[in-house]
């Protein structure tokens, strides 16, 4: 267990002489997750959710015979647990009264700092393994982003761009097309529409002209760019583990990329009474991002 952060390891800061301290320069980045997920609250843990399919296509029905009868089709469950995480340092009174720089005060605003990384970093769960089956699987058993989901009425769907086409307008008119052809789990066309690009921070310039050129970026024809009309919006992450790959998505509430949170960040301190050593403290609890369902989401590898 670490020893608190006593006098004698960081007698540096305790005699005048420093000038200017250095902690983590630069500003804290505002959450970017909350722009693209659903943040969801647990309603408690180890909950279940099921897939369950609507009614077929409707059939015949000749002069005098008895209505086709149709049923639901009952599909797999998917469980969700969350993890706890938490952090903290203990500071000596004597430390804490002694040292002049104010650097105390900056470790408690440090806590904020590691909490919203954590956030960050399971909140972008669902993107960094949405071609792997290894982490999470939606309801079919394939990875979020995949040219084999297989659905109730055993037709396989794609959500996968075949050719791993960077990010730019070939790509994106490819994902449109892609939200236009979905169908439902007995095969009927449903309604949902992409919204919004996803990316790696490497390609700011890339998607900017992409879809705020009104004529057809990259060439020199006059040619209007058909993407305009689409009023697309995109955002850059800086939590994306692949430089390469981005993500096409429908709005939030019409997509399942769900962040099931059972317990917000929660900041404490105390003064132990045996020691009157201060503690500072961090808690959260969560699952990292997850998709139980594909629709409303569409990917490239780049």
């Amino acid at each position: 267990m670490p020893i608190p952060i006593r006098t004698n390891a960081y007698a540096a800061l305790l005699a005048p002489g420093i000038y200017r301290v250095y902690m983590e320069t630069g500003r804290r980045r505002p959450l970017e997750f909350p722009q693209w997920v659903n943040v969801i609250d647990m309603p408690w843990q180890n909950y279940t959710n099921r897939q369950i399919s609507g009614l077929g296509v409707m059939g015949t029905k000749p002069e005098g015979t008895s209505f086709p009868m149709d049923s639901p089709i009952l599909g797999s469950t998917k469980t969700h647990t969350s993890t706890s995480y938490g952090s903290g340092f203990e500071v000596t009174y004597e430390m804490w009264r002694d040292e002049l720089y104010g650097v105390m005060d900056m470790l408690a605003a440090e806590l904020r700092r590691i909490s919203n990384y954590r956030l960050e970093v399971d909140g972008h769960n669902v993107l960094n393994f949405a071609f792997s089956s290894s982490t999470f699987t939606t309801f079919d058993g394939a990875a979020l982003i995949s040219a084999s989901h297989t659905g109730l009425d055993g037709v396989t769907r794609s959500n996968i761009n075949a050719t791993s086409v960077q990010i730019g307008l070939t790509g994106i008119q490819a994902a449109i097309t892609s939200f236009h052809g979905q169908t439902n789990e007995r095969n009927i066309p449903v309604a949902q529409s992409m919204s919004h690009v996803m990316c790696h921070f490497n390609f700011w310039a890339t998607v900017r002209e992409t879809l705020g050129s009104e004529s057809k970026p990259f060439t020199a024809n006059n040619e209007i760019n058909a993407l305009m009309q689409e009023d697309l919006t995109y955002a850059l992450s800086h939590y994306l583990t692949s430089s390469t790959a981005w993500f096409a998505m429908a709005e939030k509430g019409e997509h399942d990329l769900n962040y099931n949170i059972m317990d917000r960040p929660m900041f404490d301190y105390f003064d132990d009474p045996r020691t009157w050593n201060a503690v500072y403290v961090v808690y959260q609890a969560h699952e990292p991002s997850q998709a139980d369902e594909w629709r409303g989401i569409y990917g490239s590898q780049g």
